[in-house]
């Protein structure tokens, strides 16, 4: 009986295995009976030996008896939203605690008396918290994960918002809480917007194309930024709590991401901390951080920031709600053209980068005439100009970045670096300011279109023919 049974055995795993390997399982099944044969052909299709044991897990323990998949992230896609919006509402309200000051300068400037160079020093003093959180946090990020990254950034923008409420009682408040904004805005910059991009492909999210990620990510941060100035602005126009109203608010809306984000699936990369690069990434990283990125928010402090103070005389009575306009008005069209700008940036690849540039150019030489004229309607054409620039210039940088940053597990190091580089133009006015005691504005803004221009033309011709910018998503790397 024995030996019956052993021949018995051997011609069954016999016939399995040629079934496997001809492609006929029902040949093979056939030959032999029991329903763990059943679940061979799919590990043993394309074999030439004989299938190996399948591991199961006992019903008794689990309740089924279903393989569990080892490709799988560690974390799955909830329910109900797509984990992507989450995070671009993280991104948002983060973004929102930077700009919600901005419309507020010419409310300190009439109740504290500041001048108009400490209004753009206080308008600035930001970046000192936002560049050393995207140089560090980037790092961090790749390293220690988006989640704990974001999170950060998120009950750094609340406490931001909560300090700038004493800012009536004097500068200090305003400083910190310019430090601490800075501070929120580095981090959903660097950890956010590569958290975004990362659940913005496969598995996560299978209708997104190539430039989901970087269009998502820009999308929320200059929506952000209008619905900072919009809540504030409007606030501090027509009620008389201007100076502690919008902070609420906004602390409000923000704190509950920080349990929101705890709940969004996470996908585990492996860093290095160091980014690696060889000398043609080098020369293409340089050209996007020193001669592209720095113009996104010079253009941006001057438009919606320096210029309602320089057009403050014709603008008496309702200085406030003309600031939160052009706010408004440059960061909603920076929101609204990156869909359409899409198209030029896939078709153009790399030289797309002149294109902000040039329109930066055309915004400062209006700027100069804006302020001659002291016209407030060209200051409003001068926005729509900035707004196309910086909605443009956001989604060509940040596929740039993707780009250069394909095959590293630095995105967040590179988008961090990126960021820093563009919101360093947020001191431009400073200078602005400054050196406007000695020289006319016009001929300062004219001075700026120029350079504009002259880097526009550099771009072009670094970029020209080196190929496309859009890179094609793979799936994140997950730890096993």
């Amino acid at each position: 009986m024995d030996q019956e049974w052993s021949s018995l055995s051997r011609s069954g795993a016999t016939a399995i295995a040629r079934g496997c390997r001809s492609g006929s399982w029902r040949a093979a099944t056939a030959s032999t009976a029991g329903r763990s044969a059943k679940r061979w052909p799919r590990r043993c299709r394309g074999r030439s030996a004989s299938p190996a044991p399948v591991r199961r897990r006992s019903s008794a323990s689990t309740g089924s008896s279903k393989i569990p998949d080892q490709t799988k992230p560690s974390s799955e896609p909830a329910a109900g939203l797509p984990p992507w919006v989450t995070i671009f509402g993280a991104i948002l309200v983060c973004t929102w605690t930077g700009n919600q000051f901005t419309p507020l300068l010419l409310l300190y400037e009439a109740n504290d008396h500041y001048s108009v160079v400490t209004l753009n020093v206080l308008l600035g003093v930001y970046v000192l918290g936002l560049a050393p959180t995207m140089l560090v946090g980037g790092a961090l990020s790749d390293r220690y994960g988006r989640r704990r990254c974001l999170i950060a950034g998120v009950l750094a923008s609340v406490a931001a918002s909560a300090t700038l409420a004493f800012g009536e009682f004097g500068a200090v408040s305003l400083v910190v809480g310019r430090l601490l904004s800075g501070v929120g805005v580095g981090a959903s910059a660097v950890a956010g917007s590569s958290w975004l991009k990362e659940v913005s492909q496969p598995p996560y999210d299978a209708r997104a194309d190539a430039t989901a990620g970087a269009r998502r990510a820009s999308v929320a941060f200059t929506l952000g930024s209008s619905l900072g100035a919009v809540v504030a602005g409007s606030i501090a126009q027509w009620t008389d709590a201007g100076g502690v109203a919008p902070f609420l608010v906004h602390i409000a809306i923000t704190a509950p991401f920080a349990f929101l984000l705890a709940q969004i699936p996470e996908p585990r990369t492996v860093a290095r901390t160091r980014i690696r690069m060889d000398a043609d990434e080098k020369r293409q990283a340089s050209l996007l951080l020193v001669a592209f990125a720095p113009w996104l928010f010079l253009a941006a402090g001057v438009g919606y920031g320096y210029l309602p103070l320089l057009l403050d005389h014709r603008t008496e009575g309702w200085g406030l709600a003309y600031a939160t306009l052009l706010n408004v008005i440059a960061m909603t069209i920076a929101g609204v053209v990156q869909p359409l700008a899409r198209r030029f940036v896939v078709r153009l690849g790399r030289v797309a980068l002149a294109i902000p540039l040039a329109i930066f150019g055309s915004g400062f030489g209006l700027s100069a005439i804006a302020e001659a004229a002291q016209s407030p309607a060209l200051g409003l054409a001068v926005n729509v100009i900035f707004g196309i620039g910086i909605g443009c210039g956001l989604l060509t940088g940040l596929l740039e970045v993707q780009r250069i940053a394909r095959g590293h597990s630095n995105l967040a190091q590179l988008t961090g670096a990126f960021y820093t580089a563009a919101y360093l133009g947020f001191l431009a006015p400073v200078a602005l300011a400054q050196l406007a005691l000695y020289v006319p504005v016009s001929t300062l803004f004219t001075c700026v279109g120029g350079l504009a221009i002259a880097a526009s033309l550099y771009v072009f011709g670094a970029t020209k023919g080196r190929g496309g910018m859009v890179a094609t998503p793979s799936r994140p790397r997950h730890s096993r």
